[in-house]
């Protein structure tokens, strides 16, 4: 799994690392274009990973982080793929792997909100 997720890392765009402008681009490129979890990422953090003043995003509550709203009993599983959460595509990527593992039930708490159709289409 670790030498899937650098050869998928090196494929990215450069600014994906930079900047977070893009960030439904981003979603749609490691989780499929009709993916749910851009909407899951609005309903969990407002589709960001860290706030203005770069500080990564956390729940007050749960403490949990980043875009994707990552648990913290996750981080050692992260750190052994290599991840870090922390990071706008370490979030990413341990969301890929919590949906591949867990399906989107891991997310069932924020469900009334991503389960609606987005304003739009």
């Amino acid at each position: 799994m670790k030498q899937i997720i650098g050869a998928v890392l090196l494929l990215l765009p450069l600014s994906c690392f930079a900047q977070e402008a893009n960030m439904d681009r981003y979603i749609a490129d490691i989780f499929g274009q009709n993916s749910i979890m851009y909407q899951v990422s609005l309903c969990e953090s407002g589709a960001q990973q860290h706030y203005d003043d770069g500080k990564v995003v956390v729940n007050p509550i749960s403490k949990d982080y980043g875009l994707f709203q990552i648990n913290k009993s996750w981080i050692p599983v992260a750190h052994s793929l290599g991840l870090d959460i922390d990071t706008t595509l370490g979030n990413l990527y341990m969301a890929k792997y919590i949906l591949d593992t867990q399906g989107i039930s891991a997310w069932d708490a924020s469900k009334i909100c991503w389960s609606k159709p987005i304003e739009g289409t």
